[in-house]
């Protein structure tokens, strides 16, 4: 949200709104810095991401209820293989959150790249990643509210490369549980939608009666390690019901078939968490992450966890320099203005005559969003302007007008093309059409 070319910078409530990473159908995403009333009590290197909700949204009660239980879930989980959830609030009549800002992209989009420079993971970086994502969703699943002692039986339902973070450095956090089921939701899921990008859902999701477990997201990241593995998707088709044939006959290819480097123990392992039947499966997060990591240990005993960063940092070596160089323009940016105007905001001053205040307001009613122009960055933020919906920031759950994710409201607030193609996809049409196709066998 800041002008480039101006030098523009605009603070919303008491953050700094430092680069409009993504404008996406629902959400904007912005990287920013948190304020305080005295400059000297800032986090220097404190820098977090933003997710606005556009005020339709916003305004939507039911919206607002599914955000809400995003919050409550998010709120408790804190784990290093999960971005964390900072805070939530409301500004002129836009809900938002902030959330932990990961320097880095998200898998799809490494994966993506590297495949460009006919590159791709080695097997043990491949299943470092997995495993990884395997504890962050344990601790997810087993996770007890610790004031109500309850356990909220949580599954993700939307584990997919875009919603695995990479640090640059070699960290794994899966991000966005945007849609994750819990026990303590206010609403259910309306029946006959499907919830989750159509090619990483597991087969019990269309059969009738299906029960959603923990088991489920296990399906879903066997899908990411063998399309890791592999360098394409296990279940892809012309459209959505195609895919979804597939994924109901569930016939999963091995991954050495694409990629003859893959050894046989790892895709015993893979077979396992991708079996049709959730039963067949691992009995938990835990037991699948643990063979990925005993596999690991014994036949690559020489791999560290600083290879996976050593490895982005020399493959993706101009990003990296973009990313950092970046950071060092915006932590020149003189913050005891924002700082001044925050404070003169909390005790109902109004603010400095240089910093007019922006057509928005807090829950209080009071001014919260200021912008300022820095004369002495016209190059500098040049350089920051160029990078506007860049890969260094990979979190989008309403942001990504590509998933499955999100109320039938909003489903109506998009275009008719994008409902045509990529809308909630009614349960009892699949099967309708998979018990002509089994009659005709």
């Amino acid at each position: 949200m800041n002008d480039s070319a101006e030098g523009v910078y605009k603070r919303f409530g008491k953050y700094l709104l430092l680069d409009h990473v993504v404008d996406g159908g629902m959400a904007e995403l912005y990287m920013a810095r948190e304020l305080a009333e005295n400059v000297e009590k800032i986090v220097a290197d404190k820098v977090v991401a933003i997710k606005v909700i556009k005020k339709q949204f916003s305004e939507d009660p039911n919206f607002k209820k599914m955000f809400l239980d995003e919050i409550k879930i998010a709120f408790g989980l804190v784990h290093p293989n999960i971005a964390q959830t900072y805070n939530y609030g409301e500004l002129s009549g836009k809900i938002f959150t902030v959330l932990e800002y990961v320097h880095g992209q998200n898998l799809q989009q490494i994966n993506k790249s590297l495949k460009k420079k006919s590159l791709s993971f080695p097997i043990e970086m491949a299943v470092y990643i997995a495993a990884q994502i395997c504890q962050g969703l344990d601790y997810a699943h087993k996770f007890t509210d610790k004031l109500s002692g309850k356990k909220l039986n949580l599954v993700h339902r939307d584990i997919s490369p875009h919603n695995v973070m990479l640090d640059y450095d070699g960290m794994v956090k899966v991000i966005d549980f945007g849609i994750a089921k819990a026990e303590t939701n206010t609403e259910a899921t309306q029946a006959g939608t499907i919830k989750g990008k159509v090619s990483y859902i597991a087969p019990e999701y269309l059969v009738e009666g299906g029960k959603i477990d923990h088991r489920y997201d296990q399906f879903a990241v066997g899908l990411v390690l063998w399309e890791t593995l592999a360098g394409r998707k296990v279940f892809s088709g012309e459209n959505d019901m195609a895919i979804l044939k597939k994924v109901f006959e569930c016939k999963v290819p091995a991954p050495s078939s694409f990629n003859p480097n893959v050894p046989k123990e790892l895709e015993a392992i893979l077979a396992k968490a991708l079996s049709r039947d959730p039963n067949n499966r691992f009995p938990d997060m835990d037991q699948f992450g643990r063979h990925l990591t005993k596999f690991l240990h014994v036949k690559y005993p020489d791999f560290t966890t600083n290879d996976l960063g050593q490895f982005l940092q020399n493959n993706f070596s101009s990003e990296v320099v973009e990313a950092r160089e970046k950071l060092k323009v915006f932590g020149k940016i003189p913050l005891r203005p924002f700082c001044e105007d925050l404070k003169a905001e909390i005790e109902g001053r109004p603010s400095s005559a240089d910093a007019p205040s922006l057509p928005n307001t807090n829950l209080l009613g009071q001014d919260a969003t200021t912008s300022r122009k820095l004369s002495s960055g016209s190059n500098t933020d040049s350089a920051i302007g160029s990078s506007t919906q860049r890969r260094i920031f990979g979190q989008s759950s309403v942001t990504d007008t590509s998933d499955k994710t999100i109320s039938p409201f909003i489903q109506q607030m998009r275009t008719k093309k994008l409902e045509q193609t990529k809308s909630n996809i009614q349960i009892q049409d699949v099967r309708k059409e998979l018990e002509k196709k089994e009659r005709g066998k």
